[in-house]
């Protein structure tokens, strides 16, 4: 399994690949501070196996500019939390024939803005 924690500061990259190759499962957790991105996948992977991304807690704020798919052609899942703020430019979820993509907001105090369209 491959896992990314962050819990405070803030990571800024061009691209997220969170793949879940060969059976073996991949997550990525934002738990404190920021994350700015152009692009996210979950769920690019070869064989079973599944891919997690998780934005959570008080004054986390995620940006994506680009698009967010959860489920390109296997399982992915992003939960969105506590208090957490993420903004995406669009949304897939499940992406092809095969794939599986679940995206939850847990409480009202959670905001997931997609500024353009978002697909299911």
């Amino acid at each position: 399994a491959a896992r990314y924690t962050q819990t405070g500061g803030t990571l800024i990259t061009s691209a997220i690949d969170i793949r879940s190759e060969f059976g073996h499962d991949a997550s990525f957790s934002v738990l404190a501070g920021g994350l700015s991105s152009s692009a996210v996948t979950l769920g690019g992977a070869l064989g079973s196996g599944s891919s997690a991304m998780t934005v959570s807690g008080t004054g986390t704020n995620w940006s994506n500019s680009g698009t967010t798919i959860v489920g390109a052609v296997a399982a992915g899942t992003l939960d969105i939390g506590s208090r957490a703020q993420a903004f995406t430019a669009n949304a897939v979820i499940g992406n092809s024939p095969g794939a599986s993509g679940v995206v939850s907001v847990s409480d009202l105090t959670t905001l997931w803005t997609v500024d353009g369209l978002l697909t299911v």
